[in-house]
């Protein structure tokens, strides 16, 4: 994956770390995509599967403000 892709994930890690933190609950999908000022929600959900694929997120299928970060054990 390019390095700005990695660099996006990496700044929406970020994001919701900071979210979840503030407000107890995960950010929106939109809340996201202002964030990291992407042109639609579809570029966040591609982003959130491929978290999700590298095993760094994970969510309820179907329900909103569900994205939870599962914590990296250090090899």
């Amino acid at each position: 994956m390019s390095r700005s892709g990695n660099q996006t994930r990496a700044r929406l890690i970020d994001f919701i770390a900071r979210y979840i933190d503030e407000h107890g609950y995960s950010p929106s999908q939109d809340e996201m995509r202002k964030e990291l000022a992407l042109s639609s929600r579809s570029h966040v959900s591609y982003h959130l599967r491929v978290l999700r694929a590298e095993g760094r997120v994970d969510w309820e299928p179907r329900r909103t403000r569900t994205v939870r970060l599962v914590e990296q054990v250090p090899a």
